[in-house]
């Protein structure tokens, strides 16, 4: 059965209806798609960002050192960890008019809980302080003539340490090497590179 032109048109008018009408349905089911400016929103985990758990700012590592001797003011000071002798005594206010700083290797590095003692230059009969030049040779102590006092200016030795150096010498004889310290009862390896450069044999 043939259709009239009248009839298609009709056929036609009603198909058009019904996909435009489909088409407007899925538009309005469609949700709009949200677009973030860049910087904005969740950072891409590649993103280098300031407060990002990678970028956590470390806690400084620190140590205590005891500075005492002839310095301002001996205490206990807390300094960055890699800090050197020197730190600690500007850390301390500095030397005092009659310390013997010189004496020592404000160079070295610090370790936690180390105590620093600064020596006081030698006194004479009447309690004034007094150069030491009979026995040191550029700042170095001459280890096999100093005199207790002389000893006591280095690093880490006190009073018995430096008797047990002289009774050394009485006993054996001159040091024939730097290294001859280790055998004196109190000198360990540490202490021994602690005065190793600041003392001489002759």
């Amino acid at each position: 059965m043939q259709l009239s032109n009248q009839e298609r048109y009709f056929i036609v008018v009603i198909i058009a209806a019904i996909v435009i009408g489909s088409g407007m349905g899925l538009v309005r089911s469609l949700k709009p798609i949200q677009v973030e400016k860049a910087g904005e929103g969740t950072p891409h985990k590649d993103m280098d960002t300031q407060h990002g758990p990678e970028h956590c700012p470390e806690k400084e590592s620190v140590i205590l050192v005891h500075v005492a001797g002839a310095v301002q003011e001996e205490g206990v000071y807390v300094l960055p960890e890699g800090s050197r002798v020197l730190d600690a005594v500007e850390a301390a206010g500095g030397f005092c008019a009659d310390s013997d700083g010189h004496r020592i290797n404000l160079a070295s590095f610090l370790q936690d809980g180390q105590q620093v003692m600064i020596p006081f230059l030698p006194k004479d009969e009447e309690g004034i302080a007094v150069s030491v030049t009979e026995n040191v040779i550029d700042g170095k102590v001459r280890l096999n003539t100093a005199t207790k006092e002389e000893l006591e200016s280095l690093p880490g030795v006190g009073p018995v340490l430096a008797e047990r150096i002289i009774k050394y010498r009485q006993t054996h004889g001159p040091f024939q090497a730097k290294s001859d310290l280790l055998e004196v009862v109190g000198i360990g390896e540490k202490k021994f590179a602690d005065i190793e450069d600041l003392i001489v044999l002759h």
